[in-house]
């Protein structure tokens, strides 16, 4: 991967390299999300975003439906507003 980074930034030297974590689990004693962190750390050049977004059956739900978790308002269970905060929570962090 350090490789793919130089050569873009040969190609792109104001290139800026963000990451976010997708799919984590929800589950507070699985570490597989801190791993992650741990690998990203050895890419000072990649940004981490501190929004993350988690393994929820919502996100699978709202794509059937051909929609996003933002736009599922019909759906007001707990891991649906959990889900569109991770989403808002980006999206605040990107622009």
């Amino acid at each position: 991967m350090q490789e793919i980074l130089e050569q873009s930034a040969l190609i792109n030297p104001n290139l800026k390299i963000n990451a976010v974590l997708t799919m984590c689990s929800t589950n507070p004693i699985v570490g597989e999300k801190n791993d992650s962190i741990e690998y990203l750390d050895d890419f000072p050049n990649i940004k981490l975003a501190n929004s993350v977004i988690g393994d929820r059956k919502v996100y699978r739900d709202s794509t059937n439906q051909g929609m996003g978790v933002t736009e599922m308002l019909s759906n007001t269970s707990a891991s649906a507003k959990r889900a569109r905060a991770e989403i808002n929570s980006l999206i605040k962090e990107l622009l």
